[in-house]
């Protein structure tokens, strides 16, 4: 337990201090596979969600 207070000491600053920019979330090039069912789920719910603000 004290390495992982350690560790996510260590992350928190990465985290906080990190520049967000946005992203479409789609790849000019993208071929997905049957792996990125998840992804394309996401990609999927986040557009609905837009949607409704």
């Amino acid at each position: 337990m004290p390495m992982n207070v350690y560790i996510a000491h260590q992350d928190r600053v990465v985290v906080e201090t990190h520049d967000v920019k946005p992203s479409s979330l789609r790849g000019g090039n993208e071929k997905p596979i049957k792996a990125d069912a998840p992804i394309i789920e996401y990609r999927r719910q986040r557009e609905a969600l837009k949607e409704q603000v």
